[in-house]
């Protein structure tokens, strides 16, 4: 965990955890201090590898001002390495969080706070109940009609190899 407050420190930190999740590189980011309205946090341009850090929230945040940056600057990563989807990246930006400065820390309370409510809901209920498969095979639609019963033109909703939709995780993988 961080514990300096120096954008680019924490920049290179971000770059390097990345790294080793992604097993690729990551290219360099500067981290750029701007002044925009004050709701943007940071934001990043297609075709550089610059984040630009609004200093207006960056200045005037109260709490562990590393653990902000961390978060932020995580987010703003995720989309120059090619996550262009702002809820996947909001999703991926809580799950590190949480990995890395567990869930009663000022990074973590940002993150979430930054996060879809939809998918707190759905972290929360996946604590209680655990997390549901994400996969279906043939076998569970078997009783959808195979070619040429009753879809027009002799067509088919499914391929005729096994259908699997595969959520995330090795421990999502469709059975054997």
């Amino acid at each position: 965990m961080p514990s300096y407050s120096n954008p680019d420190l924490i920049a290179s930190e971000v770059r390097d955890l990345l790294q080793r999740r992604l097993g690729r590189v990551v290219p360099k980011a500067r981290v750029v201090l701007t002044r925009v309205r004050p709701g943007v946090l940071a934001f990043v341009r297609a075709g550089e590898n610059v984040i630009y850090l609004n200093e207006i929230p960056y200045r005037s945040f109260s709490g562990d001002v590393s653990q902000y940056l961390f978060v932020v600057i995580l987010h703003e990563y995720l989309h120059l390495v090619g996550v262009a989807d702002e809820r996947e990246v909001r999703r991926i930006t809580l799950d590190v969080i949480e990995e890395t400065f567990g869930e009663d820390s000022t990074a973590y309370r940002l993150a979430q706070n930054l996060a879809d409510p939809r998918d707190i809901y759905l972290r929360e209920s996946w604590k209680q109940f655990g997390r549901p498969n994400t996969y279906m095979t043939r076998s569970l639609t078997s009783s959808t009609p195979r070619k040429g019963e009753g879809f027009p033109s002799g067509s088919s909703w499914f391929p005729s190899e096994e259908l699997h939709l595969v959520g995330r995780g090795s421990e999502d993988q469709p059975p054997t």
